[in-house]
């Protein structure tokens, strides 16, 4: 769900691929009180071919970088940085379905009488 940590099952899921072998944070609180700017750096190996994603909470993403390489911010969508097989249109077609499959939940409701 967007603006949620991972679920256990997800933490369970991603153990088995992926070996974190350090964290490196970096916080500039001078941007304000309700925004700060950070750089994280991630080390860790993972199983050859296999997908996953890093958790993050953040309004806005400026830059990412995987292996050395740009990856699009459109990349963090819901909460996620995601790392490996996965492509940017399954992210859209995901937040889209998402926001439909929302929009009838809503719409039914508010015809049983839900405000």
């Amino acid at each position: 769900m967007p603006g949620e940590n991972l679920t256990r099952i997800e933490a369970q899921e991603r153990r088995a691929i992926v070996d974190t072998h350090s964290y490196e944070v970096a916080l500039d609180l001078t941007k304000g009180d309700e925004i700060f700017g950070s750089r994280t750096v991630v080390r860790f190996s993972a199983t050859e071919g296999a997908d996953t994603f890093i958790d993050l909470i953040a309004r806005d993403v400026l830059s990412i970088t995987l292996n050395g390489r740009d990856v699009p911010v459109t990349e963090f969508a819901d909460s996620r940085i995601w790392a490996g097989i996965h492509y940017e249109m399954d992210n859209r077609a995901g937040v889209a379905l998402g926001k439909a499959v929302a929009g009838k939940f809503i719409e039914r409701a508010r015809k049983d009488g839900a405000d």
